[in-house]
């Protein structure tokens, strides 16, 4: 399977949720917003992600990452809303 080829499966996992995949496909060097209106949406998502496991040397940080995820959600990013409703119901 080519490179390309898997990103279109991971990205298509991600559009049903599939956090892992989300993971998974920006490993590859891609990455999955659907229906987003702001450009900064993938951004957002992604520094949610470091406060929110302590990643790139940022501290442990819950609150800022669920406003974080709330900007990306509100953008559209697919992968911000599951967070939302995995760790903050």
């Amino acid at each position: 399977m080519s490179l390309n080829a898997a990103k279109k499966w991971y990205a298509s996992a991600a559009a049903n949720g599939h956090l892992g995949s989300e993971r998974k496909l920006a490993q590859l060097g891609g990455s999955y917003v659907a229906n987003s209106s702001d450009k900064n949406a993938q951004e957002f998502y992604q520094c949610a992600n470091e406060y929110f496991y302590g990643w790139n040397g940022r501290p442990v940080d819950k609150a800022k990452a669920r406003e974080l995820y709330i900007k990306a959600a509100n953008a559209g990013h697919v992968g911000a809303y599951t967070q939302l409703e995995k760790h903050f119901g």
